[in-house]
């Protein structure tokens, strides 16, 4: 997402420079990621599905309340 160079006159925000602050929100996002792709690599071999063909989370609760809406 792009901001607009006026924004800065529109809302300040102050930012923070602190590598350790920086580290940690990375770090933390590298968790994250990590372990998606952990979960979403076990459901796919659990189940045996092809993730071109096959739809990972159709067992789940909020995917088949988006179909019903969408329907």
């Amino acid at each position: 997402m792009t901001i607009p160079s006026f924004a800065d006159r529109i809302a300040p925000v102050p930012t923070t420079h602190s590598p350790k602050a920086f580290f940690t929100v990375s770090l933390l996002a590298l968790i994250a990621n990590a372990a998606l792709a952990i979960y979403q690599f076990n459901k796919i071999r659990k189940n045996k599905l092809n993730p071109f063909k096959d739809e990972i989370f159709a067992d789940s609760k909020a995917y088949s309340q988006v179909i019903a809406e969408n329907r």
